[in-house]
């Protein structure tokens, strides 16, 4: 230890040295030599011995410098042996003041703290060193997740970035003045009020940028300068011009962090650009505000990356244009918060694999189902449409009436303010329309007979009630009656009204208010970064095609501290299974991020996939021009079926004959041979033609992963190679019941029993899981050694082991009991299938390639140096 040559505290002002250097943008070997000759002074030590002080100090820098490039963020970055920012000094000023603010006035909790305290430090160890004596340009994106708590870490991370040297912070915040004033609000007070006196503000709670009669800027004597702008292209070419008026030479001496919250919407460049064309105009500001700064990093932050990740990286611009926005510095995933309710923990996901072992598969039981007839119905409310078959469709009447009970719940429990959603159109006559309607069934409920009343209450308290117990989250209800007559109380006090560009003036919701329960109708202005608090009920009858905009409008992702038991979701089925979906792009795209998050790769060098769903857009269309098809791999995977259409005769009867013959040609074939066992029965050596075969005749559903036509493909690309023989499966449980119907040479299968979800979709059934681990070993003859049972990767490894060491493919067939039935005590329901159901199961061994198709990206390859190679070669 360094405590060997110097006492600890010299070591510690040694360490402290070392880092200052390294922070101020020096090398390591510059930081090296100027610790060692402040050894030789402070110590008094011969050079060796301050060689061997200095050696030692370097050796735990490093290791701290190499724990923040792996700080249990997944984060695609080539700079982890470059590391410059450790985290926090004793000397600093704005981060411990604001580690103050959130544990003395906000009441966080030190390990909340401390977990932002982690994840900033990894964005700052990511900015370049703004003590360099280069200029530089940084670009970076932070993917979180909606109402995530994004801007705790931005302001972190902005304090922390003035402690080590930046001077300039400019946030750019959402397109309109809502957003642009509650971020400047929370700036000042997370920030600003805790040294105003290192603070020059270029903008205002009250006012924008707006240069005045100001001349440029000037270098403040200490501190730094803040502006928050709205994207808008008026104020950012103003913010361009002060910044044009000033000279070079002060601009390199203010290093400059500019945050771009919500930065997939209007950053991204979407005009059809050739070479005659610009840049779309606030992507083309933004690039100008850069351009004038010598020292710049520019960071994003979004929970729905799609267009960022889309961005052309070969599109550098000229001098005029600049570089453009592609994040080839860096992309970090930061995680969920443990209390975060996000798309997967309300939604469920599907699993990734079969490895996959932590998807949240079912979500929370707080989604209730808008029916296409009221969906009708809703639109001839928009349409302000009179008459009695107009009245409010059952749905939204037992959401209006769940808000005013758990509202009363939360006012026994802690107070504050709840509120209910309705966001069925983006039309502010369609919400007038609504507002009407809505006060209108109020006074319907008031002049009720108070015992009709409280039975109407009562029967939607006992439906709801139970179906989140509040145990879980270690809350308890109160007395039944006591909710009803709170409730009965409450419903004259709820305040109803809109939030769109039309309405002017509503109740603000601040925490210095009274506790207010308040229905909101709203389209676009409420569906991208504003909060509503203690938003209890959202009613969603709005459609969107989008992935960013599908997510965005999910004001119901976020916390619900003290009432997480009571919020409820009502919407279409299809628009909850698309948000399911998401959740599981969502999990593939970090997925994908952690995967390369290993230091030796940069985004430049590799683009982010992102999955298509059938009949969405990823994104906007401009934002996807320069998205190619990229190359999808079953290589070493495990694939189920897991969705059927159960009450499809005919598409079952198809998949069942296919399975049949697929048997039968296999049995017949002269290279094949047969065995049985406990699990059913195998046949071996499996020509290809006979698994293609199959694969054009049996049909998927609602799985992306598990399409045929995608599946043959794949096969086919090798079967020349690894997949031209296969080992075909039918797995029978030894007690399960005896088919009624052939399945090719099989005259009386026995049937797997698989009970189905409770939340599938309503236009098939969903049984979870398929496979069993067991059963990929269902083709070799010698158990498993203990301790691998449970795990889908050894048990692979295992098999190929058995089998030459890659791994004969395996293709299993499971005859399910169409009667199959849950265990006593499930959540789960009977399968009820109209036929007997064929599931597929799959075991591919490791292969080097792929196909195209399913999963778009950005090739950089391709769009920076491809298109020149071609034209050299010609």
């Amino acid at each position: 230890m360094v405590e060997q040559v110097v006492n600890e505290r010299q070591a510690k002002r040694m360490k402290e040295n070392f880092r200052r250097e390294l922070h101020s943008g020096g090398t390591h070997e510059e930081a090296r030599i100027r610790v060692m000759e402040d050894i030789q002074d402070m110590a008094g030590l011969d050079e060796q011995e301050a060689r061997t002080a200095t050696e030692q100090i370097e050796e735990e820098i490093l290791q701290e410098l190499g724990h923040v490039g792996k700080l249990d963020v997944p984060a695609i970055d080539a700079r982890a042996q470059k590391r410059w920012y450790t985290g926090p000094s004793k000397d600093d000023t704005f981060w411990p003041a604001l580690e103050s603010h959130l544990l003395d006035t906000k009441g966080w909790t030190p390990s909340s703290v401390q977990s932002i305290d982690d994840l900033s430090t990894s964005v700052v160890a990511r900015l370049a060193p703004p003590r360099s004596k280069d200029d530089f340009s940084v670009r970076g994106l932070v993917v979180g997740y909606v109402q995530s708590g994004k801007t705790a870490n931005m302001t972190a991370v902005i304090a922390k970035a003035m402690d080590t040297g930046y001077r300039m912070v400019i946030v750019l915040a959402g397109l309109t003045d809502a957003l642009r004033n509650q971020t400047q609000e929370r700036m000042e007070a997370d920030l600003v009020e805790n040294h105003p006196e290192l603070w020059e503000r270029l903008t205002t709670l009250e006012n924008d940028f707006d240069a005045g009669t100001r001349q440029g800027l000037t270098r403040p004597d200490r501190g730094a300068i803040l502006a928050v702008v709205k994207k808008n292209t008026h104020v950012l070419a103003r913010l361009r011009d002060f910044l044009e008026q000033t000279s070079k030479n002060t601009c390199r001496q203010l290093p400059a962090l500019v945050i771009d919250d919500e930065t997939d919407q209007a950053s991204p460049d979407v005009s059809r650009q050739n070479e005659e064309e610009d840049p779309s105009t606030i992507n083309l500001r933004i690039r100008e505000i850069l351009a004038r700064l010598p020292k710049a990093s520019y960071v994003g932050y979004t929970a729905t990356p799609f267009a960022n990740v889309l961005i052309n990286p070969a599109a550098e611009g000229n001098e005029q244009y600049h570089q453009d926005l592609y994040p080839r510095d860096f992309i970090i995933s930061l995680p969920a918060p443990p209390e975060y309710f996000g798309a997967e923990t309300l939604f469920g996901r599907d699993m990734l694999s079969a490895d996959d072992t932590d998807a949240n598969r079912q979500g929370l039981d707080v989604v209730r189902t808008i029916s296409e007839d009221e969906v009708e119905r809703l639109k001839a409310i928009g349409n302000g449409e009179a008459g009695p078959e107009t009245a409010l469709p059952p749905s939204l009447d037992n959401a209006i009436l769940w808000f005013i009970l758990a509202s009363a719940v939360r006012r026994f429990r802690q107070g504050g303010h709840t509120t209910m959603l309705i966001h069925t159109s983006r039309l502010t006559d369609a919400h007038s329309s609504f507002e009407l309607a809505v006060k209108a069934r109020r006074q319907e409920l008031l002049h009720l007979d108070p015992s009709e009343r409280r039975d109407l209450l009562r029967k939607v308290w006992r439906q709801e009630s139970t179906a989140l117990p509040p145990d879980r989250f270690g809350h308890a209800f109160p007395d039944e009656e006591d909710v009803l007559d709170d409730a009965d109380e409450l419903l004259n006090k709820v305040v109803i009204f809109q939030d769109n560009y039309m309405s002017g003036q509503r109740p603000a919701l601040t925490s210095e208010d009274d506790a207010t329960a308040a229905i909101i109708i709203g389209g676009d202005r409420l569906a991208r970064g504003v909060t509503l608090p203690g938003l209890i009920v959202s009613f969603f009858g709005r459609n969107a095609r989008q992935y960013d905009t599908l997510m965005q409008m999910g004001r119901w992702f976020g916390y619900r501290h003290g009432y997480e038991d009571l919020p409820r979701i009502w919407m279409t089925s299809s628009t909850g299974s698309n948000f399911r979906e998401l959740a599981t792009i969502e999990a593939e795209i970090r997925e994908d991020i952690a995967a390369y998050s290993d230091g030796e790769s940069q985004p430049i060098d590799w683009g982010v996939r992102i999955r298509q769903v059938p009949g969405m857009l990823v994104t906007r269309a401009p934002a996807m021009q320069h998205a190619t098809q990229t190359h999808l791999s079953y290589s070493g995977e495990h694939l189920q079926t897991i969705r059927f259409l159960h009450r499809d005769p005919d598409w079952l009867s198809r998949n069942w004959d296919a399975g049949a013959r697929l048997l039968q040609r296999a049995q017949q074939d002269p290279s094949t041979s047969e065995t049985e066992n406990a699990q059913g029965t195998v046949i071996h050596n499996v020509p290809v033609d006979a698994i293609l075969e199959f694969l054009s005749q049996y049909q998927t559903t609602h799985q992306v992963r598990t399409d045929t036509k995608a599946l043959a493909r794949y096969v086919e690309k090798y079967a020349d190679q690894e997949l031209g023989r296969w080992n075909v499966a039918v797995v029978m449980p030894a007690s399960g019941p005896a088919s009624d119907k052939a399945l090719g040479p099989l005259e009386a299968p026995r049937l797997v029993n698989r009970s189905a979800m409770s939340d599938a979709p309503d236009e098939c059934t969903d049984i979870k899981a398929l496979m069993s681990r067991g059963d990929i070993l269902i083709d070799v003859d010698q158990p498993p050694p203990a301790g691998i049972e449970s795990n889908w990767r050894k048990l692979k490894e295992y098999r190929a082991g058995l089998q030459g060491g890659r791994g004969f493919p395996l293709l299993l067939l499971y005859p399910i009991n169409p009667d199959s039935r849950p265990s006593r005590g499930s959540n789960r329901q009977p399968l009820n299938a109209v036929d007997h159901v064929l599931g597929m199961g799959l075991v591919f061994p490791e292969s080097p390639g792929g196909f195209s198709g399913h999963y778009i990206t950005v090739d950089p390859d391709k769009l920076t140096g491809g298109q020149e190679a071609e034209s050299d070669d010609e």
